[in-house]
């Protein structure tokens, strides 16, 4: 370095040549780094490459064949209880179909209950399940008492300040009287006609009046 700097000190000349020579120098060493560097990275490519080829051709198996060897899930004795419990279970009970209102249409449709085949029908069971299937849509349906006389007249006596009777629209409330007479009519062969009162009185709402003992449905 010494060398180089009195050489542009003192002669022009020889500073253009020192200028150029060194200019060239290092175009040559920076073709020789270059080179290096490159011959560097192609290495490491080619590592890169073969290893990868190798990782290819021996892949990683471990999740497969655990999957693999993995025993199958055997049903325990307790499933198999619990399963045959349900069976015998199902065998033993027997579809009701009462009627409710469907949240969707607004209307009367069907709906089976399952119950135990050795249930006795009688219509105050008949309301009772009708009433639950009402409880189920946030509609509480208050019943006083359920009778039914030696001439099959079934007559729901519903409490004060409840639904049908309050708290409901005209629509909903017809819509009530009908589920409940329609499945005690339907569902019960010694039933002929359904009666409906309030606490004992005549039934009256805001929307509906029936004098007393006034048959709403009958077959």
């Amino acid at each position: 370095m010494t060398y180089v700097f009195f050489m542009v000190k003192h002669n022009k000349r020889g500073e253009y040549v020192v200028k150029k020579y060194g200019k060239i120098l290092i175009i040559i060493a920076i073709i020789a780094v270059s080179g290096t560097v490159g011959t560097a990275c192609n290495k490491n490519t080619d590592e890169d490459v073969q290893i990868l080829s190798q990782s290819s051709q021996n892949p990683d198996t471990t999740g497969y064949e655990d999957k693999q060897n993995k025993e199958p899930e055997v049903s325990t004795d307790t499933d198999f209880k619990q399963d045959k419990d349900y069976k015998e279970a199902l065998a033993n009970t027997t579809k009701l179909p009462i009627y409710c209102i469907n949240d969707d249409t607004g209307e009367i449709e069907t709906v089976e209950i399952f119950i135990d085949q050795k249930t006795e029908l009688s219509s105050s069971f008949v309301v009772e399940k009708v009433v639950e299937e009402f409880s189920n849509h946030a509609l509480k349906i208050g019943i006083d008492k359920v009778d039914e006389d030696d001439k099959g007249n079934v007559v729901v006596s519903f409490k004060k300040n409840t639904a049908p009777e309050y708290g409901v629209g005209e629509d909903v409330e017809y819509l009530i009287l009908d589920c409940i007479s329609q499945s005690i009519l339907d569902d019960l062969d010694s039933s002929k006609a359904v009666i409906f009162q309030i606490e004992g009185d005549a039934y009256k709402s805001s929307h509906i009046s029936f004098k007393l003992n006034e048959a709403y449905s009958w077959k």
